[in-house]
Formats: structure tokens, sequence, C-alpha cells
């Protein structure tokens, strides 16, 4: 009996293979806790349709904001604010997106003085971005007000002012740096813009009317009242800081019949944003012409803009145009 019981377990032995080197024993897999949390999530996520499909390392249920982000383009660049978005402004003009490429504008505080309105369209939109503005304004309210209150240096109280309208016609070529001609873009960090201006300005009665003695106005006194052609070219540039803060600042020239037939300006402004569609410009604007009360005059400057509406999310993106 013990010699067939061993005989048996030799058998038994024979009959057992090595198990191979990456074989399994029980038992066959020891989740942690972690992997298991993991695993019901993505279960629950499925159930109720979360969780992405697509590309398991980026969620689903969320977005990118759409909080503008074209504030760096200002009214002076050859950018149009997009289709339902714009701006509301103290003193640069007020805008409203049209369509994508066309804008209306104007400068809504001295439409008292002087009713203006002004539209732009885009007609070049790639590193180089080409448009041309075209307006239509009065400064006849304006020259009234003046004579009303015995502002002599702008208007004399003894010249009857006729009827002024002033057709404006620009050309404004900008020049981004630090965007990204790819899907993902970022945002330019510099502008760089120059323009040329003809302003037309004349009368449908017999104009007796004398040019603006004064900065600023008489700069644009061939225009303003009404006595022929005013050419103008500038260069701006628009610089973005860090803590949401820009930088702006350029020059103006001016060529016409007024006094000394040429005048030039220059401006420079901080704008700091209070809030994320709320900003504050401070500056100053320096004036050089040949005007009675002196040559050189320097002005504080100050400005106050509302941003409005959503920015696009492919209506300037890749099924129709680039967003810069």
């Amino acid at each position: 009996m013990k010699l067939s019981g061993l005989t048996f377990l030799v058998i038994v032995l024979l009959q057992i293979q090595p198990l191979p080197a990456n074989a399994q024993v029980w038992p066959i897999k020891k989740h942690n806790s972690v992997e298991k949390a993991t695993k019901d999530l993505e279960t629950r996520q499925k159930k109720v349709n979360q969780g992405n499909a697509f590309n398991e390392l980026q969620p689903m249920g969320t977005r990118k904001s759409l909080d503008r982000d074209d504030f760096i383009w200002s009214s002076e660049t050859a950018f149009t604010v997009s289709e339902k978005t714009g701006n509301l402004s103290l003193v640069s003009p007020s805008r409203y997106g049209l369509k994508n490429g066309y804008e209306i504008s104007s400068i809504v505080p001295i439409n008292y003085w002087v009713p203006n309105i002004m539209v732009k369209k885009t007609h070049y939109n790639k590193k180089i971005l080409v448009a041309t503005r075209h307006g239509l304004y009065s400064a006849s309210p304006g020259l009234k007000w003046a004579q009303t209150n015995n502002l002599q240096t702008i208007a004399d109280t003894l010249t009857y002012i006729p009827f002024i309208l002033t057709l404006r016609n620009e050309v404004i070529v900008s020049k981004y740096f630090g965007g990204d001609e790819g899907c993902s873009k970022t945002h330019p960090y510099l502008i760089i813009t120059a323009a040329a201006s003809v302003d037309a300005g004349f009368t449908f009665e017999k104009n007796q009317l004398k040019h603006i003695d004064e900065h600023i106005l008489g700069s644009r006194s061939t225009a303003l009242t009404g006595q022929g052609l005013l050419y103008s070219a500038r260069l701006r540039a628009d610089y973005q800081l860090p803590n949401e803060m820009l930088i702006e600042g350029g020059f103006k020239f001016f060529f016409g019949n007024f006094p000394g037939q040429f005048a030039m300006e220059h401006h420079a402004g901080l704008q700091n944003f209070v809030s994320k569609n709320i900003s504050v410009t401070l500056g100053y604007i320096l004036s050089m012409g040949s005007f009675s009360d002196t040559k050189i005059k320097i002005y504080p400057s100050f400005e106050c803009t509302w941003y409005f509406g959503l920015k696009p999310t492919h209506s300037r993106g890749l099924f129709k145009k680039k967003m810069f």
C-alpha cells in the first residue's frame, strides 16, 4: 500500500507542467482604489453622455471663454469689429459691427456740435490689414454755438455761418506682430498703423468764414469751415503690456489752406482695464502749428470706453476669415 501510494504521487507530479514566466496566478489582477474610482467615474459619465469620446484627456461640457479679446485693435487701425460687437467711447469713435468686414462709427459726444458718421470696410485681411473709411460731418452747429458763446477765435460774431458739409475719405494699413497663422492663434502684442486721408469741406452758399485760430481745431480749419481740401497722414503704434494694459501713441500731420499750411500732433496714452469690458485711458496731446497765441501747446487727454458683445466662434475663424 505504501508503494502504490508513492507511485501515485510520482505520477501526479509528472503530470503537472511548470507555468510560463508571464502566466497569471489567482487572483488574476488586483485593482487599487484609485483605478477602481476612475473606472467607476468613466462608467457613470458614459451613462449620462459625459466625457470626451474623441479625446480622453480633454473633458466634455466645457468651452472657451467668449469674452472680447480684440481690445488692442483700436478704431484707428484697419481692423473692423465683429458683427453685433462694438464700443462706446467719450472721445474716440464709438463703433458697431454691421457684419464681418464692415463697421459703422461716430464720435458720439461731439454730435451736438459736429454731427458725424463714418463707415469702415476691411478689404484685405492677412498679416497686413487694409481698410478704407468714408464719412460725413458738418461743423455748422458748432460754429453757431461758438458765436453764441462769443468765442471769437473760432467764429466771429458778425459772420454769417452757412451750412457746411465735409466728406472724409481715408486709407488705413495695419501690420501686426505676434499672431500665429495656424489653428491655435495667439493675439498680437504690437500693431503698427499708417493712414492717409482727404477731407473736402464745402458750402452751398457764400462763405466768409475765417480760419480757426486755435490748436487742434485750427489744424482742421480748412475742413471745418468748408474752405477746400485738408490732407492728413498719420502713424500709430498700439502695444500690449501685461496686467491688462495697453500703450498707444502716434503722430498726425496736417496740410491745407490754414495759417502756416502745416501742423503736427503727437499723442500718447496708457489704457488700463478696470474690468473685463471697461477701460480708462490717460495721456496727452502735443500740438504744433502757426497759431497766434503759441506755436506749441500740450493738453491732457482722458478716455473711457465700454466694450460690448461677444467674440465670434467660427464667423472669423476657420470657415470664413482669419481672426486677424
